[in-house]
């Protein structure tokens, strides 16, 4: 204890910013541990990913005909496969696929901790970064934990960045490919960081850069045709296709990199660019080079996906991990050439001092209530009493939970339904299967988080608005992360 108090009396800031470091860490990780265990949805899109982690777990194809039944997702199956893994052992529900989530981040700090020591650095700006990262959970919208694909595709990318600029072999250059793929099918727009990677590889040592593109091209290739030609075009259709039909708002790129990338973190990044500003020669060999790139190619990913219609602020988890490396970094280089100028230092202290107690949050609002506990098992109790079938458009799983059959998810038919491309007569297909189950008076009861449904004419061609109150108090079930909506909007058959 004296000789941390003398360390503490010493090197006071190092202090402060280890404290500050230490408590992002520890916030995020209690919010985490009261989350995981939560029976119903965190956010909105979460219950449909539990029913894609059944759907592998009854032997049926991931990826097929869309039907009222169930339409994926477009996206990959890596994250699905982990989850259902896990769901062996614990059942299908949201555990199996939180725990996927809560590695893939633990994982992807331990990897910005290990990006900023292996560069030379001490464990004191190592552990800034990692803070750094936790303070950006509210950020992400608070998804580093919730059961869906981003903190895995966020970890293998970030893995793979770490094995192409510290490995040294052939074998770490394919090992950096191989987790790339796995990340691209974890999630798509993560394919995009090896055009940065390979020409970081290129430059520094084209041997280790041919073996990286030529186990990429091979990989991505093969697994893409073995998972199309099992699911009979389907995989190609939803996770390419689909998305490829969707629009882009490139007139929103400008406000994106303004309002939730430069100013949130205007401090950090002015610490990050102290190396551009140096002369001297800052940690490995090609250091400069490499972390432009790697900053370059996460922010592309993050923007392409922010921009992309529908896409949310989950998007962004890439760049704030790419941050909180290249500020770590810049604290090592400010303090390896500053400690003959301690007003330049301090100043540095200063800012990233400020930048992490500006990153301090309030938990609460992330941590779901026992009154929302109440409140999920009364409408649960609620549908259970109707008599007949039920569809819960922006929930399916919730319905599922209340012994009804499970249905397709709204926004994977509104995916299908708003995409240009079409495979087979897909789009028809779905909607004159829903439009005969609206207009036969299929559904005893339909339920909605809004009237943001694309086959909404139909369904008040057919139904009317019910009288019920679904929540008793006006502040409970909402989800803690993602679009606030519950399933509070009810509609019955006109006959």
């Amino acid at each position: 204890m004296k000789r941390l108090l003398d360390t503490a009396r010493r090197r006071p800031r190092d202090v402060a910013i280890v404290g500050l470091s230490c408590l992002l860490i520890l916030l995020l990780c209690c919010t985490m541990i009261v989350r995981i265990t939560y029976p119903f949805d965190l956010e909105w899109m979460e219950g449909a990913m539990v029913d894609h982690v059944h759907q592998v777990l009854e032997g049926k194809r991931l990826y097929g005909p869309p039907s009222l039944r169930f339409v994926p997702f477009i996206y990959p199956p890596v994250f699905t496969w982990l989850a259902s893994s896990i769901a062996l052992v614990l059942g299908p529900g949201y555990l199996a696929l939180r725990l996927v989530s809560v590695a893939a981040t633990a994982a992807t700090m331990a990897c910005i901790y290990c990006f900023v020591r292996r560069e030379g650095a001490g464990w004191v700006e190592s552990l800034m970064a990692t803070g750094l990262y936790a303070g950006c959970y509210p950020l992400s919208g608070y998804y580093y934990d919730v059961g869906r694909v981003d903190a895995s595709s966020v970890c293998f990318m970030l893995w793979a960045a770490f094995a192409v600029r510290f490995g040294r072999s052939v074998g770490s250059a394919m090992g950096a490919a191989a987790l790339l793929i796995v990340a691209y099918h974890t999630k798509q727009t993560s394919i995009l960081l090896a055009l940065p990677l390979g020409a970081y590889l290129w430059w520094v040592e084209r041997r280790r850069a041919f073996w990286f593109w030529g186990a990429w091209i091979a990989l991505g290739l093969g697994t893409s045709v073995a998972l199309d030609t099992v699911h009979q075009g389907w995989f190609g259709y939803y996770t390419h296709r689909v998305v490829g039909g969707h629009a882009i708002a490139w007139d929103q790129l400008l406000a994106v990199l303004r309002g939730e990338i430069v100013i949130p973190f205007a401090l950090a990044l002015g610490v990050a660019c102290f190396p551009y500003l140096s002369r001297s020669a800052i940690g490995r060999k090609h250091a400069r080079l490499y972390y432009a790139l790697l900053t370059i190619g996460l922010l592309v990913i993050a923007g392409l996906g922010r921009i992309h219609t529908g896409g949310w602020i989950n998007v962004l988890m890439p760049i704030h991990a790419g941050v909180a490396v290249v500020t770590g970094w810049g604290l090592f280089a400010a303090r390896e050439h500053n400690e003959s100028n301690p007003l330049i230092l301090r100043f540095i202290y200063l800012l990233l001092g400020v930048q992490l107690i500006m990153m301090i949050w309030d938990p609460r609002p992330a941590i779901p209530t026992q009154a929302d506990r109440q409140a999920g098992h009364a409408w649960l109790n609620h549908v259970r009493s109707i008599h007949g079938d039920v569809w819960t458009t922006h929930r399916g799983h919730l319905t599922f939970l209340a012994g009804k059959k499970r249905h397709a998810h709204m926004m994977a038919i509104q995916d299908v339904m708003r995409s240009t491309a079409d495979f087979r007569g897909a789009k028809s297909r779905l909607a004159m299967e829903v439009n005969e189950a609206l207009a036969s008076d299929q559904f005893a009861r339909m339920l909605m988080d809004n009237d943001d449904f694309w086959f909404m004419p139909s369904v008040q061609q057919h139904m009317v608005r019910d009288g019920d109150h679904w929540f008793s108090q006006p502040d409970v079930f909402w989800p803690r992360a993602g679009a606030r909506l519950r399933p509070e909007i009810g509609y019955v058959p006109k006959r």
